[in-house]
């Protein structure tokens, strides 16, 4: 088993998220999705898993569960693994210009936050699209953070 420490809040914040279904419903597919993301098994396996510790419940797993389920493991083991270094790499990946350097701190706040939020909004218009571009998802997430993090320290 890894360590996987780092991604705990990454469940926490997925698993407040509204899968579709009562609350009973979410809380036990969010005890088995927790309890295998943490137990470090490939894909494959906590797939097999998960539709094993799931197979009793009425009515069976929804194809919007599982995409939920593959999202958030590809989230899971992501979000360590990918490391912003630099302001310069934050921007690119915002698809950020160049000449906005120029503009006040609480300016290129904003437009980081906008571009943050375009980029987030184009990547998620369907379900399917969640599961295909978590990495960019990700990504994109760890510029904002990088790029916020620094301009409100006045270190950018």
């Amino acid at each position: 088993m890894k360590d996987t420490s780092c991604n705990l809040e990454i469940i926490e914040l997925f698993l407040k998220s509204s899968l579709p279904g009562d609350r009973h419903r979410q809380k036990v597919i969010g005890r088995v999705t927790a309890k295998l993301l943490t137990a470090g098994y490939g894909l494959g396996e906590a797939l097999s898993l998960f539709f094993w510790e799931l197979a009793d419940l009425e009515p069976p797993v929804s194809h919007e569960e599982q995409l939920f389920f593959r999202a958030l493991y590809r989230t899971f083991h992501t979000i360590c693994g990918v490391q912003i270094d630099n302001g310069e790499t934050a921007l690119e990946i915002l698809k950020i210009p160049g000449e906005k350097l120029d503009l006040a701190q609480k300016d290129l706040l904003k437009e980081v936050k906008l571009a943050y939020w375009k980029q987030f909004n184009e990547l998620t218009r369907e379900s399917p699209n969640l599961l295909v571009n978590t990495r960019k998802m990700i990504i994109a997430k760890k510029a904002f953070d990088f790029l916020r993090t620094h301009l409100q320290a006045g270190r950018f």
